[in-house]
């Protein structure tokens, strides 16, 4: 459930559970990590195939707050040394 209709009528979001915010977190990173989505089609595919509201801010929150290993920094790998005889 993405909103729930408040006191006045008007519809508001709806607060989610750490377990959700967690699987939605996956799904961001996965999404524009793995697949190379950027942050507006992330938001596309969240909402049509997931069924999930998520503005870019959100997603953007999403993915400097969070790391996931596709895009942790990696050290770089030390030169390699020839030696000339």
């Amino acid at each position: 459930m993405n909103s729930k209709p408040g006191k006045d009528g008007k519809w508001y979001p709806a607060t989610r559970k750490p377990a959700d915010l967690d699987r939605i977190r996956g799904l961001v990173h996965s999404l524009h990590c793995k697949e190379g989505l950027s942050r507006r089609k992330t938001q596309k595919r969240l909402l049509f195939r997931h069924g999930i509201r998520r503005s870019i801010g959100a997603i953007s929150q999403d993915l400097s707050r969070y790391e996931c290993p596709e895009c942790a920094v990696r050290p770089a790998e030390p030169p390699r040394a020839f030696a000339w005889r």
